[in-house]
C-alpha cells in the first residue's frame, strides 16, 4: 500500500511519545513492504535528515511551539497556510497515496485534513491520541485568553475580537467530516463524547504499543542504595511531578524509611522547570532528586531497568501514556493515577498501584508499601510485563493499523 502519514512533529524532533509511536508504526509498515511517506513540520530546524528519504519536513507550524507570538498571526499565518496547502496538495498528487492518516495535529491548521478529505473522500483517517478534535487550536486558545482577561486594557481586549471572528469563520469553513476515526484508548473516545464531539460516536479503538525486544526486564532488580524512583515525561504542570515531590517530603518524616531518591527524565518550559527546582530546594530534597533533562529514547530502556519503580502522577486524562507501557514492559512496578487511558493499562493491586490525582498522602502510602516489600514490587512488575505482552505489543499495533488501512483502500477501490 501507498500511505501518507501527516504529523505536526516527527522524531528525532519530537515533543513526546505520540510522535515516537508514529515513527514506530511507519517503520513497522515499511518493513512489511508498504510505501509509507511522512509529511511533518520544520520544527527543530527543518530539512530532512540524510537517512530520511521518506520524510518531508516542510510544513510550517501555526505559531511558535513554546512562546506564542501575536504578530505572527497577522503577518505570517496567511503566507504559511498557503504554503502548507500547496505542500500537501503536491504530496497528494505526486505520491498518490491510497490512504492518508493524520496523527499529532497540535499547532497545525484544520485546513490540511479538510483539504485531504476533499481530495481523497473516504480515504482520510485520524489516529486520535489527544483531544484536538474538540479543542481550540493554538491561535484560538491564545486570543480567547486575551479576550477573557478582564484586567487587560480595553484596546487589547478589543484587538482580540477580529482574530477570533476570523478563526471562527475558518473553523466553520473547514469543518471536518471525521469519517474514519481511530482512538488510542476507550478513554479518549469517551472524553470526546463527554465534550460534545459528535463524530466520536463512531470509530474504533486501536491501542498503541511498545517494542518488547527493546523494552525488556533487567536481569535483577536494584537493591540497597541503588534503589530509586523514576519519573519519565514532559515537565508540565498537568504531569503532576509536584505531587511526587510533596510525597517524598512526607516520606522523609517516616522513621521506617531512609530518604528515597528520585530521578526525573524529561524537559519542559523554563517557567515550570524553575518552579520544580525551587520546590525541590524548598522541600529540602536537593540530595534526593536528580533532574536528568531530556533523555535520548535509546537510553530509556537502561533507565527503566535501573529503577525500582516508575511513578506516573498525571493530573489530566492521559490518552494512553507510553512511559507506563515501557516501564511495564521492563517489569517495573508502576504507581500511577488512573486518569484517562491509564485505567486501561493498570489494574490496581494486580499489575501496579494507583492513587488519586494530586493526592500526595495516597502516593506516599503506596510508595511506602513498595519500598518495604520488594517481593510485592517484583510480583507487580512481572504481572505488568505479562499485561504488555498480551495487549500492548507494538507489532499488534502495526498489524491493526495495517489491516485498517487495507480495509480503507479496498472499500474505495484502491487495493
Amino acid at each position: 500500500m501507498k500511505l501518507l502519514f501527516v504529523s505536526a512533529f516527527y522524531p528525532p524532533r519530537e515533543i513526546g511519545g505520540w510522535e515516537q509511536l508514529t515513527q514506530e508504526m511507519v517503520d513497522g509498515l515499511r518493513r512489511r513492504g508498504h510505501d509509507v511517506r511522512v509529511l511533518t513540520s520544520v520544527f527543530g530546524g527543518g530539512g530532512s535528515l540524510p537517512s530520511e528519504t521518506h520524510v518531508s519536513r516542510t510544513l510550517r507550524l501555526d505559531n511558535d511551539q513554546y512562546r506564542y507570538r501575536p504578530w505572527h498571526f497577522f503577518l505570517r499565518r496567511p503566507v504559511d497556510a498557503s504554503h502548507n496547502r500547496a505542500t500537501l496538495m503536491s504530496h497528494l498528487r505526486q505520491f498518490a497515496p491510497q490512504a492518508v492518516m493524520f496523527h499529532s495535529m497540535w499547532n497545525l491548521s484544520r485546513q490540511l485534513p479538510w483539504l485531504a478529505e476533499q481530495t481523497l473522500p473516504g480515504r482520510v483517517a485520524y489516529y486520535v491520541a489527544d483531544y484536538w478534535p474538540c479543542e481550540p487550536g493554538v491561535d484560538e486558545a491564545y486570543w480567547v485568553a486575551q479576550q477573557e482577561r478582564a484586567a487587560l486594557r480595553g484596546w487589547r481586549r478589543a484587538a482580540a475580537r477580529w482574530p477570533l471572528r476570523a478563526l471562527q469563520a475558518e473553523r466553520a469553513r473547514y469543518r471536518l467530516a471525521f469519517e474514519n476515526l481511530i482512538y488510542v484508548s476507550r478513554a479518549v473516545q469517551q472524553q470526546l463524547l463527554e465534550r460534545g464531539c459528535q463524530p466520536a460516536l463512531k470509530g474504533r479503538v486501536i491501542h498503541n504499543g511498545v517494542d518488547l525486544n527493546v523494552f525488556s526486564p533487567a536481569a535483577s532488580a536494584p537493591a540497597g542504595a541503588d534503589r530509586h524512583l523514576l519519573f519519565a515525561g514532559s515537565l508540565a504542570p498537568h504531569k503532576g511531578l509536584l505531587t511526587v515531590l510533596e510525597a517524598l517530603r512526607r516520606l522523609n518524616q517516616d522513621s521506617a524509611l531512609e530518604p528515597i531518591k528520585l530521578r526525573v527524565a524529561g524537559s519542559g518550559h523554563e517557567d515550570h522547570l524553575r518552579q520544580i527546582e525551587e520546590t525541590v530546594q524548598g522541600l529540602g530534597l536537593g540530595g534526593q532528586v536528580t533532574l536528568l533533562g531530556r533523555v535520548a529514547r535509546a537510553e530509556m530502556p537502561g533507565l527503566y531497568r535501573k529503577a525500582y519503580a516508575l511513578v506516573f502522577p498525571s493530573i489530566w486524562p492521559e490518552p494512553l501514556a507510553r512511559a507506563t507501557q515501557e516501564a511495564m514492559a521492563c517489569s517495573l512496578p508502576v504507581v500511577a493515577t488512573p486518569t484517562g487511558g491509564t485505567a486501561e493499562l493498570i489494574e490496581s493491586e494486580v499489575n501496579g498501584l494507583t492513587f488519586s490525582p494530586e493526592n500526595a498522602a495516597e502516593l506516599a502510602a503506596q510508595l511506602k508499601r513498595l519500598w518495604l516489600n520488594p517481593a510485592f514490587a517484583a510480583e507487580l512488575g512481572q504481572a505488568a510485563r505479562r499485561t504488555v505482552e498480551a495487549r500492548f505489543d507494538i507489532q499488534l499495533t502495526v498489524s491493526n493499523i495495517e489491516a485498517y488501512c487495507a480495509e480503507l483502500a479496498r472499500s474505495h477501490g484502491r487495493s
